[in-house]
């Protein structure tokens, strides 16, 4: 087994009789306290190399000084099975949901409340993240707003995020992702909001313009769901994401 280092990230490949076999890259999250495997290839039904890689690529992010290493995973039972084996415990079942055909949504006026992010909202951004997570995942992802910043994934060029203000307060974030032919959207709304849902749909639907949307829906936001499922988006895929604690608490 060797290892290939980048600036960002660290790969470890598994040879066999001249030829990789298995594959996992892991690197920093927002913050150097947690991390992620981006990428996990390994022979189906190669039970014990994954658990290996999975474990290399722990130890050495334990390392590096993260405390939380994640991990996405296919709904397979037998995957899931193998990264509780290595350490990962599941933390929320996640639906990307799309918008096939037209938008039901056009005589929707878009919402026009939101603005962009600053650094001066992080700490009202981690008040909602605490009215809007359930506590037992909290306890895993991370329940500081050290380890909540560090987890947030990095931003790229085509990333937008805009916040909904009200009473010097965050009730709402949205995180726009725009690649070249698709849209990832992630949304949290505090229950305390009592405006309008469509409008706020309406607004990311345009501004995703021609993209294909692909919005991520977390288990515990069932009553988002139910509203996109009710506008006409459909449930196109799911994953499992998993955590690892790497440092005593």
């Amino acid at each position: 087994e060797s290892v290939r280092r980048s600036r960002k990230r660290s790969a470890w490949v598994s040879v066999e009789k001249g030829r990789i076999s298995g594959l996992a890259a892991a690197g920093p999250c927002s913050g150097p306290t947690a991390w992620i495997v981006e990428h996990l290839v390994t022979p189906q039904g190669d039970d014990e190399l994954c658990g290996n890689l999975l474990e290399r690529a722990a130890a050495y992010a334990g390392r590096k000084g993260a405390e939380t290493l994640f991990l996405r995973l296919p709904n397979e039972w037998h995957l899931v099975d193998i990264a509780r084996h290595s350490g990962f415990l599941p933390c929320a079942q996640v639906f990307t949901l799309t918008l096939p055909g037209r938008s039901p949504l056009l005589g929707v006026e878009p919402f026009h409340g939101l603005r962009s992010r600053t650094p001066a909202d992080d700490h009202s951004l981690f008040r909602l993240y605490n009215a809007t997570t359930p506590a037992e995942a909290r306890g895993i992802m991370g329940m500081t707003i050290q380890q909540w910043k560090d987890a947030q994934e990095p931003r790229s060029r085509g990333t937008q995020e805009l916040i909904l203000e009200q009473e010097d307060s965050a009730k709402a974030w949205v995180r726009l992702d725009h690649r070249q032919k698709s849209t990832r959207v992630r949304l949290a709304i505090h229950h305390e909001w009592k405006g309008e849902m469509l409008p706020l749909v309406a607004f990311i639907v345009r501004d995703a313009g021609a993209r294909t949307i692909l919005w991520e829906v977390l288990e515990y936001q069932a009553g988002l769901r139910l509203l996109l499922e009710r506008v006409g988006f459909e449930v196109a895929g799911s994953y499992r994401l998993m955590v690892e604690s790497l440092a005593v608490r």
